[in-house]
């Protein structure tokens, strides 16, 4: 059965700053912002382009897994949106067809923004689905770390 889930984060940095460094230059980005979790990011095709495929590599075991591969579906630099498709890795093993669309978006104050993450996925039935509180502390967890790092490296996308 096809199961969404709509999450929000608001975090303290303006928007194009956190689209730059979560998306559009996460191959630069990430394994600096989040060098503790992130050895590296790969891109097979023109990085962070629609069609291209990024393999996120971690340190250690991540939730049971040590990277996540996914397809850039559809990328809108306008609006800060990009569709991804999960092809192997992460929750790939659980869940079928897993989809996350990130809308980065103005927060409520002055420099700061919104992330919405929408998860759609095929759940094999009964205690398959993604649980509202794991999700969000996913989100938190993936984000914080990229919010930090801006905050504390203003030099970093700020023109």
């Amino acid at each position: 059965m096809l199961q969404t889930q709509t999450g929000i984060i608001a975090l303290n940095v303006a928007p194009r700053r956190l689209w730059l460094a979560s998306f559009k230059d996460s191959h630069n980005f990430l394994p600096k912002g989040m060098s503790d979790t992130v050895v590296s990011v790969e891109y097979d095709g023109v990085p962070a382009t629609a069609g291209s495929i990024r393999t996120i590599n971690f340190k250690q075991e991540v939730n049971g897994f040590s990277y996540v591969k996914e397809k850039f579906d559809e990328l809108d630099e306008d609006k800060f949106c990009v569709k991804l498709s999960l092809l192997e890795g992460g929750l790939s093993s659980v869940y079928k067809n897993l989809k996350t669309t990130w809308l980065v978006k103005d927060g409520t104050r002055p420099g700061t923004s919104e992330i919405i993450s929408t998860l759609q996925y095929e759940d094999g039935g009964e205690g398959d689905q993604i649980q509202y509180e794991e999700s969000m502390a996913f989100l938190l967890g993936y984000f914080k770390p990229i919010e930090e790092y801006l905050l504390s490296n203003n030099d970093y996308a700020s023109s």
